[in-house]
């Protein structure tokens, strides 16, 4: 080999190590959104594909699978909210309830719109009459999800908590995205 050919033979081998890496990378975030990609994504890569496992072995009552798979999927990617709040959710189904608050709290740090870490939040202050607290989370999860049913049930329960109504009124004057959907969809008494 030439001296002026060993350099195009490293950026050649660069360029397919780089091709490879992408490929990789790129099937465990597809493995996110399909959960039949999971088995092709290889171990070093696998946050997105251990996430998507994770939910998966949740669906089949496999809790300690669940487990495992939201920690590797924190491992493999532990800035990701999402990873944080699957392992804050299989943590609270497995019935380590100090485990699953602790991920909730790094979740909540790492992402304002993880509408589960959201959820839990306005569980809690609404349990605790922090009904401010509370509706913020509720405004989080509009933001995010406002097709979800769940916010149906989270608006219902929260107007009708004692100060809840003023709270979301607070939350309103903000002018947020999903007020004209919540003064023309969502079904309320007309009290509300």
């Amino acid at each position: 080999m030439t001296a002026d050919a060993r350099p195009r033979w490293v950026a050649a081998g660069l360029a397919i190590l780089f091709a490879v890496l992408a490929l990789a990378s790129g099937l465990d975030r597809y493995s996110g959104h399909e959960p039949a990609a999971v088995r092709l994504v290889p171990a070093p890569f696998r946050s997105d594909a251990a996430r998507m496992a994770s939910y998966l072995a949740a669906v089949r009552g496999d809790t300690s699978g669940a487990l495992a798979q939201a920690r590797l999927a924190v491992r493999h990617d532990p800035l990701s909210s999402l990873n944080v709040g699957a392992l804050a959710v299989t943590s609270g189904a497995s019935g380590q309830r100090g485990a699953a608050h602790d991920a909730f709290a790094v979740g909540h740090l790492l992402g304002w719109r993880h509408v589960l870490t959201q959820q839990y939040l306005f569980e809690i202050n609404l349990a605790e009459g922090s009904l401010g607290a509370a509706a913020r989370s509720l405004d989080a999860i509009l933001r995010a999800r406002s097709d979800l049913v769940l916010v149906h049930d989270l608006l219902g329960r929260l107007e009708q908590a004692p100060g809840g109504r003023e709270a979301l009124v607070t939350r309103l004057r903000g002018d947020p995205a999903w007020a004209a959907l919540y003064l023309t969809a969502f079904q309320s008494d007309d009290a509300v």
